[in-house]
């Protein structure tokens, strides 16, 4: 696309919401009510401080009691903690009892007859604890994605592959619209953020007949990384596994080469059930429809990105909108701060379940998850490209609410956006990859904001990571979709959608 084109294109997009972009610029938006980039980012550095946030953990517990706090400082009404004890494993089966995973002892020991190995290794989610003494038996190697059943009664090392990153001309090809003015989609691939069989890691493994599993991080664009938390659905699979290191998997295959190996695996964990909560608050509006801003607050590790920054931003738009007279408000507003998204999506499901008979009044869905800087692997250092990580805004298929997103993000210069449907990059279950997915399934419409970088699920989303530059113009621009929502009910935008 050349500089003219995609100065008409700008014009055109401006054009086609001018009344509404013009009333949100000059009437709706008091940029002194806003929160500042400081004080949203104050937010993320006081939850990442609490420590490791998985589902049930000290961390997990303050949080909920700190957005139910700053609920409550901004006014909001009806706050309270709504109880969640079940999850859909993997986007909505049958709900099962929410469990609360903890490692206590994790080790790798490889030998042959000549030559024993001490490997760092971190313990699978949900796999199956072992005793203080672990399992011991051969090692065999199993190939990515097959089912060898030589592998029966043996320990296998399989790679987790993180495949080369995804070229923008894909992701273009799927969206419906993007937003690139410096061009810089085409300098490189998007890292990938998870390994090819997501949530069926272990699956071959018990295929296949194994009594243990050595997953070795292979292709991640961090070259140290072994701690990684997957699966994320909360089913618990029932042998027992760890992660190591793509090089410390090498050592053992180097090893298999020469002859035997075998293993002793050690993966004590704790399951138990437990109850979290998802935190709700509402403000009232001229309307009797509902708008919905929501994220989770549950992270596989610290969560700076993931995803204290989507808590940050949800209790920026409830100060935002606490300020505003209730007969400015567009619609009636509920804030939601889920749990349990890296346990199943629990939060989400159990909120839909018991809030199905208010979910036809709602016009939009709004979750705010993961403003990252974007990280690659340059000569085999984990360092950053210098930009954002690209945003992903899952909406609707509605041409006016589509239209009204391409007009914020433009408004708001949000540079390496894409807008893609709802379905666009997960076909076989039709949702977003997003923590609101659920509401998708509810024909609820959708702007759903997440993004992808490589560190999404490892102890490496850290504070340094956030983009605090697009904290407060992230901020602005849902707050133009919102208010270019004024006067629409939830019946009008429901039968605009084009399918």
């Amino acid at each position: 696309m050349n500089h003219t084109s995609k100065t008409l294109l700008i014009i055109g997009l401006v054009l086609t919401t001018a009344c509404t972009a013009k009333r949100v610029e000059e009437d709706a938006i008091d940029n002194l009510l806003i929160p500042s980039e400081e004080a949203i980012f104050s937010h993320v550095a006081t939850i990442v401080d609490q420590g490791i946030r998985r589902p049930g953990y000290p961390a997990d517990v303050w949080v909920e009691t700190y957005i139910e706090e700053q609920f409550r400082k901004y006014g909001l009404q009806n706050v309270r903690k709504e109880k969640v004890t079940h999850h859909g494993k993997d986007y909505g089966e049958e709900p099962e009892i929410n469990m609360k995973w903890l490692p206590i002892r994790t080790s790798l020991t490889v030998y042959t007859e000549s030559k024993s190995l001490q490997i760092p290794a971190f313990s699978v989610p949900y796999a199956e604890s072992t005793d203080e003494h672990g399992i011991n038996a051969e090692v065999i190697f199993l190939k990515s994605e097959t089912v060898d059943k030589d592998a029966k009664g043996k320990i296998v090392l399989y790679p987790v592959e993180f495949r080369e990153g995804v070229s923008h001309q894909f992701y273009k090809r799927r969206a419906e619209w993007y937003y690139d003015p410096d061009n810089t989609f085409v300098l490189k691939k998007q890292a990938p953020a998870f390994n090819v069989e997501g949530n069926a890691v272990m699956e071959y493994a018990l295929e296949s007949g194994a009594v243990g599993f050595i997953g070795v991080i292979t292709g991640n664009p961090d070259p140290d990384v072994y701690e990684y938390y997957m699966p994320a659905d909360g089913g618990v699979r029932p042998i027992p596994g760890v992660y190591i290191s793509e090089e410390n998997g090498d050592k053992i295959k180097a090893l298999m080469e020469k002859g035997p190996v075998r293993a002793t695996l050690v993966s004590e964990v704790s399951l138990e059930s437990f109850v979290s909560h998802n935190i709700t608050g509402t403000l009232p509006g001229k309307s009797d429809d509902w708008i919905i801003i929501g994220t989770h607050h549950d992270a596989p590790f610290y969560g700076a990105v993931e995803d204290a920054s989507g808590i940050a931003l949800v209790l920026a738009q409830a100060e935002y909108w606490s300020h505003i007279p209730e007969e400015e408000r567009p619609h009636n507003v509920l804030f939601l701060v889920d749990s349990g998204h890296i346990c199943g999506v629990t939060g989400c499901w159990t909120f839909v379940k018991e809030h199905e008979d208010m979910l036809e009044d709602v016009v939009l869905e709004i979750h705010l998850e993961h403003i990252a800087l974007e990280y690659t692997n340059e000569d085999g250092k984990f360092v950053p490209t210098g930009y954002r990580q690209p945003l992903w805004w899952y909406t609707s298929e509605s041409s006016r609410l589509i239209n009204l997103v391409k007009g914020a993000i433009i408004s708001e210069d949000i540079k390496r956006s894409y807008i893609f449907l709802p379905e666009a990059m997960n076909r076989k279950t039709g949702l977003p990859t997003s923590d609101g997915a659920f509401f998708h399934r509810y024909n609820v419409l959708l702007v759903n904001l997440v993004s992808g970088p490589a560190y999404l699920f490892t102890p490496a989303d850290t504070l340094d990571k956030v983009d605090r530059a697009s904290l407060a113009p992230v901020t602005r621009a849902v707050i133009r979709i919102i208010e270019g929502l004024d006067g629409t009910t939830a019946e009008q935008i429901r039968s605009e959608i084009r399918r």
